[in-house]
C-alpha cells in the first residue's frame, strides 16, 4: 500500500538560506533607513532656507524704515568697559518686522544685553533664528553671571545658528576705542559693530554680498564654551554675527580650535547639512554654498591667516600684497570690486 504522508519531499531553508534572506532583510532595511533619514535632512535644509528668505526681508524691511541695514550692534549707554557694553543684535532690532513687536518693546536698547533687565529678551528667542539640523541650538543654559554685576543672575539663554557677515575678519568696535575711525573704516562686511551700512555701499552687487550665513552653535567643541557663545540677542561678535576669515565649514579643513582663535573659529560660518551650507544674500537670494568653495589659505597648526596681518593696539587688519583672496572671502564683502558669478 503507497505511504501518502503529504510532508513526503517538503524540507526547510538551509542556514546558508536563511542568513542570505536575513541579510537581504538587514540592507532593505538600511536603504530605507537612510531614505528617510535623508528626507528629514532635506525638509530641515528647506527649513533652514525659509528661516534666511525671512531673515533677509526683515533687514530689507528694517533698510525700507530706517534707511540703513541694521547694525551688529550698539553700545549700550550705560555702560562703557569691554563686555559691559555690548548691546543688543541685529536680531533683536528686525523683529517688529517678524510680527514680534511685543518682544521687541520688552527689549531695553539703552542696557547691555547679558543683564537681568533684558532676561525676557535672552530667554525666548523664536525658532527662526535656528537651524533645525543644528543638534543643540535649542537648549536654554542658565546664565550664571552677568558683566559687572555678582554671579547667581540664573535666567535661561537662548541661543542662534546664524550671522550677520561682518566680512574678511571681526573687530570687536567700541566708540570709545581710541582706533574707532580706523577700525570702522577696516570692515568690509554688511553688518557688524556700530555698522550703518546702506544699499547703495554694496557696489559689488546684493547677490555677491553675503548678509547672513549659518555659523552652528552645536559644533562648538568646548561646552563651556557653548554656554558662552551663540546668544541670539547679544551684539558681542562671537554671538551674533559671522565672519569669513577661515574657510567654510573650516572644521571640516582642518582649521584647529585653539585658546588663540577660539572667538574666529566660532563666529566661522559653517553648518550640519551635509556638503555645505546656507547663505543669505543681500539681494535677498538664499544659495546653499558648497565647502569646496575657495578660500584663503590658514595655518593648521596656529590657526592664523598669513595674509591678514592684525595691528595689535588698533586691532584693525591689513592684507599682504600679492595676497589671491579666496572666492568666499570676496563674497563676504561689500566692496571687493570683483563679481564671481554663481559658481560657488
Amino acid at each position: 500500500m503507497t505511504n501518502s504522508d503529504s510532508t513526503t519531499g517538503r524540507r526547510g531553508f538551509t542556514l546558508i538560506e536563511l542568513l542570505v534572506i536575513i541579510t537581504v532583510i538587514v540592507l532593505l532595511i538600511g536603504l530605507l533607513l537612510t531614505a528617510v533619514q535623508g528626507a528629514r535632512e532635506a525638509a530641515r535644509r528647506a527649513e533652514c532656507t525659509n528661516n534666511l528668505m525671512q531673515l533677509g526681508l526683515g533687514v530689507m524691511n528694517y533698510e525700507s524704515t530706517y534707511g540703513v541695514l541694521p547694525p551688529g550692534m550698539l553700545a549700550s549707554r550705560s555702560d562703557t568697559g569691554p563686555g559691559l557694553a555690548w548691546g543688543l543684535s541685529t536680531f533683536v532690532r528686525i523683529l517688529p518686522f517678524f510680527e514680534a513687536s511685543p518682544l521687541y518693546n520688552s527689549a531695553n536698547f539703552s542696557l547691555q544685553a547679558i543683564t537681568t533687565a533684558n532676561a525676557t529678551v535672552a530667554s525666548n528667542g523664536p525658532s527662526i533664528f535656528c537651524c533645525p539640523s543644528d543638534p543643540f541650538v535649542s537648549e536654554r543654559n542658565v546664565v550664571d553671571f552677568e558683566y559687572g554685576a555678582a554671579a547667581g543672575t540664573g535666567f535661561k539663554q537662548s541661543h542662534t545658528s546664524y550671522g550677520g557677515c561682518q566680512g574678511m575678519w571681526s573687530i570687536e568696535i567700541l566708540p570709545t576705542h581710541p582706533a574707532y575711525a580706523a577700525q570702522m573704516a577696516n570692515m568690509n562686511g554688511v553688518i557688524f559693530s556700530c555698522s550703518s551700512v546702506r544699499l547703495a555701499d554694496i557696489t559689488d552687487g546684493g547677490g555677491q554680498t553675503i548678509l547672513f550665513a549659518e555659523t552652528p552653535y552645536g559644533k562648538i567643541p568646548k561646552p563651556s564654551e557653548r554656554l558662552s557663545a551663540r546668544w541670539w540677542n547679544s551684539g558681542f561678535v562671537a554671538n551674533s554675527m559671522v565672519a569669513a576669515y577661515y574657510p567654510l565649514n573650516g572644521v571640516s579643513r582642518g582649521v584647529p580650535y585653539r585658546d588663540g582663535n577660539h572667538k574666529r573659529w566660532i563666529m566661522a560660518a559653517g553648518s550640519f547639512h551635509p556638503g555645505g551650507a546656507n547663505v543669505g544674500f543681500c539681494d535677498g537670494s538664499v544659495r546653499f554654498v558648497k565647502d569646496t568653495v575657495d578660500s584663503v589659505a590658514f595655518d593648521p597648526t596656529t590657526g592664523d591667516v598669513p595674509s591678514f596681518l592684525r595691528d595689535p593696539v588698533a586691532g584693525t587688519y591689513s592684507i599682504v600684497p600679492g595676497t589671491r583672496l579666496g572666492v568666499w572671502q570676496k563674497l563676504s564683502t561689500r566692496s571687493s570690486g570683483e563679481v564671481e558669478g554663481d559658481s560657488f
